[in-house]
């Protein structure tokens, strides 16, 4: 290491100058103008300081002090290094006489001699030993590995000589050995032999044994994809024979009920007589000649049938005219004259006793749209209904009908305290046809406030019909 023109080097503790403390060189650089320092010894960082000089500073051996000049040395123990400045004259240090004789790359030894050594520059401990290993750097055991170097341990080199020893890529001789029905023996020429077993069906690979060889040769044996002619043996009504030109014939039965099989002869007449039929034709029915107890029907493509008349506790039949007549007239009286007065009904003046409303009296929420289909609640039993609504000419197209054979009467009364009329609509498609009303002159009435309305129900013409002056 070269600081302030002086080169310093570290020599063995065991020089004569100072056998117990490391020794370093010093030597001017180049050409020497002046007795420059040539020679010292400093103290090592690992031991106390020799006479009276303290830790990492210069210590001389001769007391005396053959330097003179204004110099001052520190040393760095961790970078290992000196710095030296100022001036520094001497001729002599510890007895010898120093020269400027030595070149730039010699270095002064212990006896005074300038000494050349080999190669150049210096070793920094922070360059070649940036871990502060501070041991042999020859030792492989104060190594250390990196990513890309390795340190080969013992076990290593040990493994790698064992698998160096050994034999590889050596021939193997595969031979015949024992064979059986079912096996056969595969023998190594430097291993354990093997006994390859036979195949298992649905199973494992293996030899083909002894008799499953023999079954491959008989199957080999047959002839297959031979042409098999087929033509029509003897027949019968219901049975027909299909024979085999290598084979077996059959007998192909007649079909049953449950089982598919031949068209029988008979079978096959049935079908052929039904296809002659015409089915789905159209049979015209029409009335014919009629008389006081008889009706004929007349079929176009048929025979024609006569309906007899009715017979009382019998058989059902035609009703005759006078029969006719008889229930007509029983109806009426039923019905408007259960008393037998034998009367006009609808003249007042025949009208006898206190007329009164005899059924239930209904009041259904106020109406507030066109009503079809009217049937409020309550309004199968009742037989007057008080009605309300919210705007002139609330309209209904119609009731509905009593069942078959129930001769009903409504009425229905205006209730608003406004003067909103309330209509009825004349045979009004907004009602089925058998609840619809048929009104006076064949055109809509309505009756006003506090006005009743009164409709029967004719199951003649399956309408209602006004029994008073509505409109």
């Amino acid at each position: 290491m070269s600081v302030g023109g002086i080169r310093i080097s570290r020599l063995n503790r065991k020089t004569v100058l100072n056998p117990t403390n490391d020794i370093f060189v010093m030597s001017i650089q180049g050409s020497a103008t002046t007795n420059g320092l040539t020679f010292k010894t400093l103290i090592n960082n690992l031991q106390a300081a020799i006479a009276a000089g303290p830790l990492n500073a210069i210590q001389f051996n001769n007391p005396l002090g053959e330097l003179d000049g204004s110099t001052d040395f520190l040393w760095d123990d961790n970078a290992k290094t000196l710095t030296i400045t100022g001036a520094a004259n001497a001729s002599v240090f510890n007895g010898v006489a120093l020269t400027a004789s030595g070149s730039s790359l010699d270095f002064l030894n212990a006896e005074g001699d300038y000494v050349p050594v080999l190669g150049s520059g210096d070793m920094l401990a922070s360059v070649y030993d940036p871990t502060t290993v501070s041991a042999d750097a020859f030792s492989m055991g104060n190594m250390y590995e990196t990513a890309t170097a390795k340190v080969l341990t013992n076990l290593e080199r040990l493994e790698i000589a064992a698998n160096t020893s050994k034999v590889s890529n050596v021939t193997t001789n595969l031979s015949i050995g024992t064979a059986t029905a079912t096996t056969l023996d595969i023998n190594s020429s430097d291993g354990t032999n093997a006994t390859i077993p036979e195949a298992i069906a649905s199973g494992n690979a293996g030899l083909l044994s002894g008799s499953n060889k023999a079954d491959i040769a008989t199957n080999n044996g047959k002839v297959s994809n031979v042409t098999t002619n087929l033509s029509i043996g003897a027949a019968t009504g219901t049975t027909l024979d299909v024979e085999s030109s290598d084979g077996t014939n059959a007998t192909l039965p007649e079909t049953t009920a449950l089982d598919a099989g031949l068209l029988s002869v008979a079978k096959r007449g049935e079908i052929i007589a039904n296809t002659a039929k015409v089915s789905n034709v159209s049979t015209n029915l029409s009335i014919g000649t009629a008389t006081a107890t008889t009706l004929d029907v007349n079929s176009s493509d048929g025979t024609n049938a006569t309906l007899p008349q009715a017979i009382t506790s019998g058989n059902a039949g035609l009703m005759s005219g006078a029969d006719k007549a008889t229930v007509d007239d029983a109806m009426i009286k039923a019905t408007y004259d259960s008393a037998g007065v034998g009367v006009d009904v609808y003249n007042k003046a025949n009208e006898t006793g206190i007329e009164q409303i005899t059924g239930p009296i209904i009041t259904p929420s106020t109406l507030t749209a066109t009503a079809d289909n009217y049937a409020p609640s309550g309004f199968s039993t009742c037989n007057m209904i008080r009605q309300d609504i919210n705007a002139n000419n609330r309209e209904i197209t119609g009731f509905v009908a009593p069942p078959a054979g129930v001769n009903r009467i409504i009425k229905i009364c205006n209730i608003d305290s406004s003067s909103f009329d309330l209509r009825f609509a004349h045979n009004d498609s907004g009602s089925l046809a058998a609840n619809r009303i048929l009104c006076r002159d064949n055109n809509q009435k309505s009756i006003k406030p506090n006005e009743t309305a009164e409709y029967w129900y004719d199951h003649l013409s399956l309408r209602w019909r006004p029994l008073n002056r509505v409109g």
